[in-house]
């Protein structure tokens, strides 16, 4: 019998422990449904742990988590300071900006307006160019009809200086050579006149040599002196046409006297074998004294006309100083606005320069400013996320000490019983 009720008694406790294991399961398959029920993102993370990580390890992985956010939360505070320094200093830096790009409009705005007027400058040049290319062609036929004029007046005085000597022989005076000429006076009167020719010349080839030395020099105002030089061209000519009439006129008159003269001592020959000469002589002495007048004359008349060349010359003179200062101030103003472009120019590049500088920095900082936005995005995302993974083990945990402390507790009411 005792062994009998040993073995109930031992049947008994077995189906006690198989009662208290199955109640275990359904108390704790239970709970699990309840809180899947109520909680069913907790349920599924400890499913997936399925009892791998333990509660150790799920707290040292909270602290580490924590430290982590406040890493990044003093990294994201230090970003977002960084952040407002910059701004704080774009704001400092944005009216010297506005002032840097006002100056660079004014100075392009500038810089147009010398382009401009150096386009005027050089279409004026071109002007300026075009009319000393017509006058160097005015000089040229000037310088020509002056070479013509040269040599009109070298023939005449050969002319004259042969005119004057055959008239000589005819009156029976002896003939000097120039070195005797010089020495008596009489002669010396009678051929100033050839002098006064030579030194025309001389002044004309003076005026020449001036006028070739004056072809690169002439600029504007030739133009204005067109009218006055062909007036004084006109003159000259008109004079010059004049002195050759009258000494045309002079020669046939000399020439006529001579052949009349010549008649007279024929005749008179003939009619009067014993004629002496002397009212010839009379004669000739007379006709002597008119032609001296009459080359006295011609002598004032050249002498005026070679006080006209004297005053034209000087003229001329004036003017080439005039030009040739003209000349200067333009040069010199153009130097000086090519100095001033130079230097406009490079300012303008000095300007491009800081430009681009300032413009490169602004795009470094709007990169800068984007990838820190991009960070601080990315890290708001992980904190986000590191707060939901922080609840969700906190609701598991939580839930967990529930299920302990039921588990105590039912332990607790097993044993009682």
């Amino acid at each position: 019998d005792v062994k009998e009720l040993e073995e109930e008694r031992q049947k008994l406790s077995n189906e006690l422990d198989n009662v208290r294991s199955h109640l275990n399961e359904f108390n704790k398959t239970a709970v699990e449904k309840e809180f899947e029920k109520h909680f069913p993102f907790a349920a599924e993370t400890n499913r997936k742990l399925n009892n791998v990580v333990n509660l150790s390890d799920l707290y040292d992985e909270l602290i580490r988590t924590k430290q982590e956010l406040t890493r990044v939360m003093a990294n994201n505070i230090r970003l977002e300071k960084e952040l407002k320094d910059m701004n704080e200093k774009i704001d400092e830096e944005r009216p010297l900006l506005y002032k840097n790009i006002h100056e660079y409009e004014l100075i392009e705005q500038n810089y147009q307006k010398l382009q401009e007027e150096l386009m005027q400058l050089l279409m004026e040049k071109d002007k300026f160019m075009a009319e000393k290319d017509k006058d160097q062609q005015m000089i040229n036929t000037l310088n020509r009809e002056l070479k013509r004029y040269q040599r009109e007046t070298d023939d005449l005085s050969n002319q004259i200086v042969h005119l004057m000597k055959a008239i000589q022989e005819a009156k029976g005076f002896q003939i000097f050579n120039d070195n005797e000429m010089m020495d008596t006076d009489s002669t010396t009167a009678n051929m100033i006149l050839f002098k006064d020719i030579q030194e025309l010349q001389d002044k004309n080839r003076q005026l020449l040599t001036l006028l070739h030395e004056m072809n690169d020099e002439l600029m504007n105002t030739k133009k204005i002196n067109d009218n006055d030089e062909n007036i004084n061209e006109t003159k000259l000519k008109s004079e010059l046409e004049t002195m050759k009439s009258k000494m045309e006129s002079l020669s046939e008159e000399l020439q006529k006297k001579n052949e009349i003269i010549e008649l007279m001592k024929k005749q008179k020959r003939l009619m009067n074998p014993n004629y002496t000469g002397e009212l010839d002589t009379i004669d000739v002495i007379t006709e002597n004294k008119e032609l001296k007048l009459k080359l006295e004359k011609s002598v004032e008349t050249f002498e005026t006309i070679r006080e006209k060349n004297h005053n034209d010359i000087r003229r001329l003179e004036m003017d080439k100083n005039q030009l040739i200062q003209e000349n200067a101030t333009m040069k010199s103003d153009l130097s000086r606005l090519n100095t001033e472009l130079q230097n406009q120019k490079s300012y303008m590049q000095e300007v491009n320069v800081t430009m681009e500088k300032y413009q490169d920095e602004n795009i470094l900082l709007r990169e800068r400013n984007i990838k820190l936005n991009s960070v601080v995005e990315n890290l708001e995302k992980n904190i986000i996320t590191m707060q939901n993974q922080l609840d969700t083990l906190n609701e598991s945990i939580r839930m967990k000490d529930n299920n302990m402390e039921f588990c105590r507790a039912e332990s607790t009411q097993l044993k009682s019983q």
